[in-house]
């Protein structure tokens, strides 16, 4: 099984979100996030939103959806390079072939560890979907779909990444080769930070002539300050 594989089975309906979003793109105001996710009055108020995110409420809007993923970053759960001690076991198993039951078993509770440390780590939920179904617990999967195309509802709202000025924004680095991955494309290998706030990913040729992806990466420049 390739290592992405689960990650390419949300393509579909990630690309589908983004087509919905056919007004312009908007970035984060995170000085109003900021404000509004500490207001327990508002409908933003932080644990509100994570709670709808947590039972896989697909009916977040827009605005909802950049103050749940982008408001993370002002909690203090915000770790923008956390990386799970059971990632190596993880690759381990979903790159083997003809998985156990209880192989995929492992490779869901392993998974929720590194869910733990970063809510909106698509991979992981992309491996939960995939072995989810290949068990049978059709629901389980489809949250986990949902709320991964939450994360990219959020994302894919804040710009096209084809230049500086219309770059995506994101509050974590993997979140930008998930991307890549649902879109089609392949990350080449290399990766530049420019003006000390974008990611610049170069990328393998593809269909759409798309040479490389600038992405937003302020929210993890600060978290150093």
């Amino acid at each position: 099984m390739r290592k992405l594989l689960a990650i390419l089975l949300l393509l579909t309906s990630a690309i589908y979100a983004q087509d919905e979003q056919e007004q312009a793109y908007v970035k984060p105001d995170f000085k109003a996030i900021e404000q509004n996710i500490k207001n327990k009055q508002s409908a933003l108020y932080y644990q509100k939103l994570f709670e709808r995110f947590q039972q896989a409420d697909s009916t977040l809007t827009l605005e909802e959806k950049y103050h749940l993923y982008f408001g993370y970053s002002f909690t203090d759960a915000y770790k923008p390079y956390f990386s799970s001690d059971n990632l190596k076991e993880i690759r381990t198993l979903v790159n083997t072939d003809n998985l156990t039951k209880e192989q995929m078993e492992r490779v869901i509770e392993l998974s929720q560890d590194a869910i733990n440390g970063y809510p909106f780590d698509v991979s992981m939920m992309g491996y939960r979907a995939y072995f989810y179904r290949a068990l049978g617990k059709e629901k389980l999967a489809e949250k986990e779909e949902i709320r991964a195309n939450l994360v990219f509802d959020a994302i894919l709202g804040t710009g096209d990444g084809m230049s500086k000025e219309t770059c995506f924004y994101v509050i974590n680095v993997g979140n930008e080769y998930e991307l890549i991955n649902v879109l089609g494309m392949a990350y080449a290998g290399e990766q530049k930070l420019v003006e000390g706030k974008y990611d610049y990913l170069e990328l393998e040729e593809n269909d759409y002539g798309v040479y490389g992806l600038y992405f937003n990466v302020s929210r993890i420049m600060s978290s150093f300050k």
